[in-house]
């Protein structure tokens, strides 16, 4: 079952992936493994659980178009913004026991 999802997760990122060829930036198969591998270790890290497929198909369609972003360096920072986010997301979002609101 987790190398069933681990492959959707890879296919999801490859399809996002495709959004980037117009602006002369691609991934190969490889490296959205490496994407997933990184995203898995990321959620440890974080000590998160996620369900679906993650950040980074959305953070590829974000960031596609950026005239910041070479090929040489596109998976790792897909890649390194993926960790980014799972780090913000954990420093910023307050916990359960915190009563938000009037009342």
């Amino acid at each position: 079952m987790v190398l069933t999802q681990q492959k959707n997760q890879i296919a999801k990122v490859m399809e996002a992936g495709q959004a980037g060829i117009g602006y002369g930036l691609s991934l190969s198969k490889e490296e959205a493994k490496l994407n997933v591998e990184a995203r898995t270790h990321a959620l440890g890290q974080e000590r998160r659980v996620e369900f679906g497929e993650g950040i980074a198909p959305r953070i590829i369609y974000e960031f596609c178009d950026s005239d910041f972003i070479s090929q040489d360096e596109y998976a790792l920072i897909i890649i390194r913004l993926q960790d980014i986010f799972y780090l913000y997301k954990n420093e910023t979002q307050a916990g359960p026991d915190i009563h938000r609101g009037g009342g």
